[in-house]
């Protein structure tokens, strides 16, 4: 009897923890990201006694002691996900953890509770003030190799900028009327060159000294926007296979001209040269020239093929009288597949239209037509920008921390690293929605969203807790009734004890 009251007094006990194993996770039901934790119980050890029907068979029959908690495991299955008006908060849809850094003692701890802020040093951290772990982007768009605090700012006064990006690459495409090419009046590369006034307070060519132009507007190395011209003229028609040729010129203005063609008429004046067109509008070749620096800039045999930039595409550099430069690509839509210009030619050759120099070239898809028409500009691209203020930032699929700017550009920032073990169900809880790795939970895994084993990332949402309260309640009840009939044990051999007591008096 005294071994049942022990029986009694030790499913208590592991009843006791059960429940407050289960008033923990229903505490926790409005826990950001909370893991539910179940208790799991083993029988204690039995004793051996002597039995009539079993002495003589499998030897002595055996009672039980009673019952021990055997584990807590953490049951790390996804929460649902509840979307926020916060762009920092992040949740992780599959498995991985979050990194975050104490700054004070650097002591490292992980998470699956996204709800991040910036701090007023710039740094990303979690509601206990961790730094949140991450990788930076270099200027060049690639990811460094260093795992780091994800980091804006350095002083609470300063905004962070995107600096400023000078024009490398112009991409037009228009079609240039073909009708226009039977029309003996329409003015000639060699006349447009003759006509450029590039000292002119106002165009350097006046309307009917051109059939039509385009502008797009690009940026200098300080982020200066200039407006770049492309003006267009007739060079002829071959009437035998049908091609026609436009002749073009690509200036800024001449005021903004920096270079040694400052002051002179050819100001501003940064590319030459002509685009033929097959019998059907398809642009076919092209030339392409630039001032060589030297002689008179008047005199077009100093103009000479232009250098084929890293896209192969003909390239030209403007200095303008602010001291910035450019030097940017002008893509009509062929490339070079070899990087080299065949033949050699200068731009009076191609103004008197007796030589022309190409390349072997690719097509775009967006490239410039000669259909009888109207022309008009079909596509224009420039990859410059001013400098430009951080206006908000957000949450990429792959966990990029992605920065909108005042300029309409954007960057990415950071890439949050994710965390994984080989035994999730070792982490030790840290309170605070952290978990701290030990030597029970193995081999550390690091990596990216959307790589190998780690889920995805969703900005804006966070994930909830994954208790079941209505299986917590099922489970409190259960627990409860497993008290109950505990302490009935205890009472009833109580009962039974007292019986004794009174045989004997």
């Amino acid at each position: 009897m005294m071994s049942a009251l022990y029986i009694g007094a030790t499913g208590m006990k592991t009843h006791s923890a059960g429940m407050q194993v289960t008033g923990n996770n229903i505490a926790n039901v409005n826990t950001t990201a909370y893991k539910n934790s179940q208790i799991r119980y083993e029988d204690l050890m039995s004793s051996s006694v002597a039995s009539a029907a079993t002495s003589t068979t499998v030897g002595m029959a055996q009672t039980g002691h009673g019952s021990s908690v055997q584990d807590v495991v953490t049951m790390y299955t996804q929460g649902s996900f509840q979307t926020t008006s916060s762009e920092t908060d992040v949740a992780i849809s599959g498995k991985g953890f979050f990194a975050v850094r104490n700054m004070e003692d650097d002591s490292t701890y992980y998470t699956r509770a996204g709800n991040f802020v910036f701090d007023k040093d710039g740094f990303l951290v979690d509601t206990n003030g961790y730094a949140v772990r991450g990788v930076a982007y270099n200027t060049d768009g690639t990811l460094s190799d260093v795992t780091t605090d994800v980091r804006l700012w350095t002083d609470a006064n300063e905004v962070p900028t995107l600096a400023a990006k000078s024009t490398a690459a112009v991409t037009l495409a228009s079609n240039l009327d073909r009708s226009v090419m039977g029309d003996t009046s329409a003015p000639t590369l060699a006349s447009m060159l003759a006509n450029y006034d590039g000292t002119s307070a106002t165009e350097p060519l006046s309307a009917d000294e051109y059939s039509y132009a385009d502008t797009v507007t690009v940026y200098d190395s300080s982020g200066e926007k200039h407006t770049l011209s492309v003006y267009y003229s007739k060079v002829g028609q071959d009437e035998q296979t049908g091609d026609t040729i436009y002749g073009y010129i690509a200036a800024v203005p001449g005021a903004e001209d920096g270079s040694a063609l400052a002051g002179t008429s050819a100001a501003g004046m940064l590319m030459s040269g002509t685009l033929t067109f097959s019998s059907d509008g398809v642009l076919t070749s092209q030339t392409a020239y630039t001032y060589s620096g030297a002689g008179d800039p008047t005199d077009l045999s100093t103009w000479s093929l232009a250098t084929l930039s890293t896209d192969a595409a003909p390239s030209m550099t403007a200095t303008f009288s602010n001291g910035a430069t450019m030097t940017t690509s002008l893509n009509f839509g062929l490339s070079s597949t070899t990087g080299t210009w065949t033949g050699d030619s200068t731009l009076a050759d191609a103004a008197s239209g007796s030589v022309l120099s190409s390349f072997d070239a690719t097509r775009s898809a967006s490239s410039s037509t000669a259909y009888s028409g109207t022309s008009y500009n079909s596509f224009q691209d420039q990859d410059g920008y001013p400098e430009g203020s951080l206006t908000r930032v957000s949450f990429a699929a792959d966990g990029t921390l992605v920065g909108d700017y005042s300029n309409g550009e954007t960057a990415d920032l950071y890439r949050l690293r994710l965390y994984d073990f080989t035994n999730e169900y070792g982490l030790t809880h840290e309170g605070g929605n952290l978990y701290s790795a030990n030597n029970t939970t193995g081999e550390i895994v690091e990596g990216f969203a959307g790589e190998g084993m780690f889920g995805s990332v969703s900005g804006s949402t966070l994930e909830l807790s994954n208790v079941d309260l209505a299986s917590e309640f099922v489970t409190m009840i259960t627990t409860q009734r497993g008290f109950q009939a505990n302490s009935k044990i205890i009472t009833t051999t109580d009962s039974l004890l007292q019986t004794a007591i009174n045989l004997k008096r």
